[in-house]
């Protein structure tokens, strides 16, 4: 935008809010006469109107208003254009916004609910939409995804307005529902921030998310746990579809060719799993990212997931120095707790799973450990005995003190035999938590789950 083109638009903006001041003084804000002195005052006489306008001034008044409302929002639309030149409309969606401006205002009493109650359903079925790539969410503010329609044609705010209330018609003729209830999440959609596909715009939302220095088995957990819940879902008949799916089928070639690559990516990987139950879905969503980025405690990628994942996995590994381990964890809960807006009660009813991997590198620490969803408490002991020895009181004097939820697993990801102990143990319970979408009995994978499936090997680190 150049310098006079820039200059004048402040200009009518001054005039059109000044215009929009008085139109609302004007007509909103009663006005009362000055009193009359005692001498002169009539005691029946008729009382002042409270209006200085007349019926016709104050209608013509509010249509002022109503138009200078509808300005301001055409004059700041110019503006955003200006500023973000990529934005550009052609002449014909130009004219269209013209209209919507312009009829808005009149509209908002029935635009306003039908919002209202398409948000509220979305709010009470806790349905969001967390973007894998930026990972924006709506859960910090309304978030309109682009949706593209059955010809590629991609459509921007496609809410209820004056260009369709429940629908809106794309160029090829195709009805594009407005509303999440008139099944808007039938179309693909991307996120607005940074235009990547969204896994879903339906389901409700279950985050977990990875912490650990780098070697701390990340990873390798990832990949031996998917390997063992889809084998349970396949079991259960629930319907499910992964995302990335090459980033999955990764995950498998890991486990058989037994060999993991370390996880570099300092924007957090999202792996997704949206599970299908008759009418409704969950999403369960994984983040790993670089263990570099607990270790510096800075990232020049923002961390967005902290402010909303439901569950944490921290892993602290016995084969590093304490200390690594200590900072790691301390760099995490300061990041977490900024992300979380530095509420103390968000922070603690977050629930944290602590893995303790590599348990089999540690045979007599371990010997006693059943890996199976009835030594939760003992398997617990165990750990919280074998990292004390090891020098991890800090650490775990740090996780009591910013979290009240807290559980500890023994895993091996991956034995020498190349089996795998214990990786369902610390997803099943944080899966269980009283807020979690996965905690009723229909769409828990886990309550009803035979016990060897949870490899109830005893004495398999004998």
């Amino acid at each position: 935008m150049n310098k006079d083109s820039k200059e004048t638009k402040q200009i009518v903006a001054a005039v059109l809010l000044i215009l929009l001041a008085t139109s609302v003084i004007t007509v909103i804000l009663p006005y009362s006469p000055p009193s009359s002195s005692p001498e002169v005052a009539v005691a029946d006489s008729p009382s002042p109107s409270l209006s200085p306008l007349s019926s016709a001034d104050q209608v013509a008044m509010f249509l002022l208003f109503v138009l200078t409302v509808a300005g301001l929002a055409f004059l700041l639309y110019e503006i955003d254009l200006s500023i973000n030149p990529d934005r550009a409309v052609s002449e014909s969606l130009a004219s269209e916004s013209w209209l919507v401006v312009f009829l808005t205002p009149f509209l908002l009493p029935i635009l306003l609910p039908i919002w209202l109650v398409d948000r509220l359903a979305l709010r009470s079925k806790s349905i969001h939409i967390r973007c894998p790539n930026c990972k924006t969410s709506d859960e910090f503010g309304p978030l309109r995804p682009t949706v593209m329609c059955l010809c590629c044609e991609k459509h921007e705010n496609l809410i209820p307005s004056p260009l369709g209330v429940f629908s809106r018609r794309c160029s090829c003729g195709q009805k594009l529902p407005t509303t999440f209830l008139g099944g808007r999440g039938a179309f693909s959609a991307f996120c607005p921030q940074c235009g990547e596909k969204l896994v879903s715009t339906t389901s409700r939302q279950y985050g977990i998310q990875f912490v650990g220095g780098r070697g701390s088995g990340k990873t390798a957990f990832l990949a031996a746990f998917w390997t063992q819940y889809k084998a349970i879902l396949e079991k259960r008949g629930v319907r499910y579809e992964e995302t990335p799916s090459d980033q999955f089928a990764k995950l498998e070639r890991f486990v058989r060719a037994g060999v993991d690559e370390p996880t570099t990516e300092l924007n957090a990987e999202m792996f997704s799993v949206v599970h299908y139950y008759d009418q409704e879905s969950v999403q369960a969503s994984f983040y790993d990212v670089s263990g570099k980025v607990f270790e510096t405690g800075k990232s020049e990628v923002p961390q967005l997931q902290y402010g909303y994942c439901e569950g944490v996995l921290l892993f602290l590994d016995p084969c590093a120095p304490p200390d690594d381990a200590l900072l790691t964890t301390t760099n995490f809960i300061n990041a977490f707790n900024v992300m979380r807006g530095g509420s103390p009660s968000e922070l603690s009813k977050v629930p944290v799973a602590v893995v303790v991997p590599k348990a089999d590198l540690f045979i007599d620490e371990f010997r006693s450990v059943r890996f199976d969803k009835t030594s939760l408490r003992e398997n617990a002991k165990i750990c919280l005995s074998f990292l004390v020895r090891r020098g991890f009181l800090k650490t775990i004097n740090v996780v009591d003190a910013g979290f009240s939820n807290v559980a500890y697993f023994p895993v091996v990801s991956r034995s020498g035999n190349g089996k795998s102990f214990g990786v369902l143990q610390p997803v099943a319970w944080l899966m269980n938590d009283r807020a979690s979408p996965f905690r009723d009995a229909k769409r828990n994978v886990f309550p009803n789950t035979p016990s060897h499936i949870f490899e109830n090997a005893q004495g398999a680190l004998r």
